[in-house]
């Protein structure tokens, strides 16, 4: 799975994802950070990633948002990652595809200040 936006994460964060499906047709994007958190994407829409960059190109004014979440297990209690289940969550669903590695990073430094927190005890 090449692209720019993914290619960028690579660069940025050193993450490389995995398209999954997650039921139904649809999918989401999925590494494990070096931590041993799961990072979690998916769009509105939970379609291909490489369907949606070609759908909002195409469409100006389509925005299909992310959701990004940040997990201590792989699929939670019930086998599936859940906005329950997640430790860090954040989302923008306005967000065009190339907002991807804006999303990730501040995904990250929720994961470092909840960290900081619980090492804290508070």
């Amino acid at each position: 799975m090449s692209n720019e936006i993914l290619d960028e994460c690579r660069r940025r964060f050193g993450i490389s994802f995995s398209e999954v499906g997650t039921g139904g047709g649809c999918c989401a994007l999925e590494a494990r950070l070096e931590s041993g958190h799961w990072l979690v994407a998916t769009d509105e829409a939970l379609c291909g990633f490489r369907e949606r960059v070609a759908f909002e190109a195409e469409a100006d004014h389509v925005n299909m948002g992310w959701m990004v979440g940040i997990y201590e297990d792989q699929g939670g209690d019930n086998g599936w990652f859940g906005a329950d289940d997640s430790i860090v969550d954040v989302s923008d669903l306005d967000a065009r595809a190339e907002k991807l590695p804006d999303m990730i990073g501040l995904a990250l430094e929720e994961l470092v200040r909840v960290a900081k927190r619980n090492k804290e005890g508070k």
